[in-house]
C-alpha cells in the first residue's frame, strides 16, 4: 500500500506507476 500525501504528488506517482498498479489484483484499499 502506497500513501501519498499531495495531489502533485499523486499524479507524479501514478504518471511512473500507472502500468504496475493497474496490473495488480483488486484490492479493498483501491476503493478509497
Amino acid at each position: 500500500m502506497v500513501v501519498v500525501a499531495s495531489p502533485k504528488a499523486a499524479k507524479e506517482v501514478l504518471r511512473t506507476n500507472d502500468l504496475h498498479c493497474c496490473s495488480r489484483p483488486n484490492s479493498p484499499g483501491k476503493c478509497v
